[in-house]
């Protein structure tokens, strides 16, 4: 009898997980249907208006709602409609393909803009490195920012820096980030709060803070610098119980030697 009690429960269990997944289903095709009758509208009333600025945000608007896919349809449908996309049109593009965790495509699509005479910029450059960082693809990364810096002969910024330096303390790999960071010094830089927190971080979960000390009296002397890193590091050295250390880098950087440069 309990035998065949157990089995009629783990029939039931079975039922019942089989029509959740059915129900589950039934859900995801229903949103489905009611995004693609949603894109449906956009599209006509995108043919009306005959603006490509409309089809770029509605670019931006499925490519928010994760479907790139239907991004592309909306691109497609601009020259069809005896339009031509802009420049910032394929950044749209790219981006959506970036923002869903697809960095190839996007750097595909890349190649196609530049096929068309449109030439890179920082801000579709800096998308790409961004999502191959976060695919953990930091090596290409790098080597994508050297590439477009020859391209477009403008440096990167800051924020393309901090794109890759955020994969560094995503995937472990201090190693790239100290060449990243030395990297962005010398061009004359100045590491912002963030930076000075991705740097700190990276260090801290691999138990190297005190690697960190000389790095840290390289930095500019920016007031918001200096109090974010000794709050960052701080923290990070208290939170992994090295709570003498803690105090040791924040009397560092309290005393000058993590801010001041040359005289």
């Amino acid at each position: 009898a309990a035998a065949a009690a157990a089995a009629a429960a783990a029939a039931g269990g079975g039922m019942q997980a089989e029509q959740q997944t059915n129900t589950n289903l039934t859900y995801k095709a229903g949103v489905k249907q009611r995004l693609g009758d949603q894109l449906g509208a956009d599209l006509l009333l995108a043919k009306k208006r005959k603006n490509v600025k409309f089809y770029n945000r509605l670019i931006n608007k499925y490519a928010r709602l994760k479907e790139p896919a239907m991004s592309i349809r909306i691109f497609n449908d601009i020259q069809k409609n005896g339009m031509h996309p802009t420049k910032w049109t394929w950044g749209c593009l790219i981006n959506a393909f970036c923002m869903n965790g697809n960095p190839a495509r996007a750097e595909r699509l890349l190649t196609e803009m530049q096929q068309m005479d449109l030439p890179v910029n920082w801000v579709i450059a800096t998308s790409i490195i961004k999502a191959k960082s976060n695919a953990g693809e930091l090596r290409p990364a790098a080597a994508m920012m050297e590439r477009v810096e020859r391209e477009v002969g403008i440096p990167p910024s800051v924020r393309t820096f901090n794109a890759i330096l955020r994969g560094c303390l995503r995937y472990g790999n201090p190693q790239l980030a100290t060449a990243l960071y030395h990297d962005l010094i010398t061009r004359g830089l100045l590491p912002d709060a963030s930076t000075v927190d991705v740097m700190v971080k990276t260090y801290a979960q691999d138990g190297l803070l005190d690697a960190f000390l000389p790095l840290l009296h390289n930095l500019p002397s920016l007031s918001h610098v200096r109090e974010g890193a000794l709050a960052i590091a701080a923290s990070a050295a208290a939170l992994g119980g090295e709570r003498e250390e803690a105090r040791v880098i924040a009397e560092a950087v309290v005393s000058g030697g993590g801010g001041e440069r040359g005289g």
